[in-house]
């Protein structure tokens, strides 16, 4: 590999993705305090979030994306009164 390879690589930690983290800390935080609560378990895997905020947390991996799809999911779900066919 040469060096031209490599520099257009970034962490995942760099200044634009510092950002995303730091904005989406609300809805990581409101998706930390929920999983213990109610969780969509019909659709996603209760122990694999559990594991990505501990990774998320520690700044292991960006799971930005993840923190979105939860609350948009849990949204959808109190509109509805927990009422919603997850097929």
């Amino acid at each position: 590999h040469s060096l031209d390879e490599f520099a257009s690589v970034r962490s995942q930690w760099d200044q634009t993705s510092a950002d995303r983290f730091k904005a989406s800390a609300p809805l990581y935080r409101r998706c930390r305090a929920n999983a213990f609560g109610e969780f969509p378990g019909e659709i996603l895997s209760r122990p694999a979030v559990l594991v990505a905020l501990a990774m998320h947390g520690l700044r292991l991996r960006d799971y930005a994306y993840l923190w979105k799809v939860i609350d948009t999911i849990q949204q959808t779900s109190a509109r509805c009164g927990g009422r919603v066919a997850w097929s």
